[in-house]
């Protein structure tokens, strides 16, 4: 048997616990339940008839759509117009599969728009276009795009023994008066450029 959900397009301020089992009931029985009826209008402007030919006539108008509708948005709201018409297609094929309505026209088909199978396999159809153009174009998919890759550094010679030695001397001089004298600047900069291993 369908279950009809339909206390998921309403806030639970509108719909108590009881609200899908009393739709399910109803429409196994051929009947369409006057609480979600009174609900669909005021929260969607959505008038659906009472006897169950008519409610399922105008469920099947607005599944023949070409896109989804565009509903009022009052009191208790909480779904998109693809969801209603979901939960409006499980009413129709409960009031049909019931069997207590005789001569009930049988629901018409979820239309892509509202199928969620059929907008999942659009998206991905979309993915998939979008990857081969990336590739034919030479250009990598952004989710396949590796981190910025770090910048090589150039490669320097080794610093040599005697170039560390003077500038450890260096430093150990300055360490132990305070101060450098200017040619002792100039002799640890050339000290330092022998021993560095990378460009600052």
């Amino acid at each position: 048997m369908t279950t009809i959900l339909a206390s998921t397009l309403f806030s639970v301020t509108l719909v108590g616990d009881a609200f899908d089992h009393a739709i399910d009931r109803d429409a196994a029985n051929g009947r369409v339940n006057a609480a979600l009826i009174g609900c669909l209008e005021s929260a969607y402007g959505l008038a659906l008839p009472a006897s169950p030919a008519p409610a399922v006539k105008v469920i099947n108008e607005i599944l023949a759509l070409e896109k989804a509708p565009k509903l009022a948005s009052g009191a208790g709201a909480t779904a998109t117009s693809v969801k209603v018409a979901r939960v409006l297609h499980a009413l129709a094929v409960a009031l049909y599969e019931g069997g207590r309505v005789k001569g009930l026209k049988a629901p018409a088909p979820l239309p892509e728009w509202a199928d969620e199978a059929a907008l999942a396999a659009k998206k991905q159809a979309a993915k998939a276009a979008k990857a081969a153009k990336a590739a034919s174009e030479g250009v990598a998919p952004l989710d396949t795009v590796p981190e910025r890759a770090q910048s090589v550094q150039p490669e320097v010679a080794a610093p040599t023994a005697a170039a560390i030695a003077a500038a450890v001397n260096m430093v150990t001089a300055a360490a132990v008066t305070g101060s450098l004298t200017g040619e002792q600047k100039g002799r640890l900069i050339a000290a330092l450029e022998g021993s560095l291993v990378a460009p600052f």
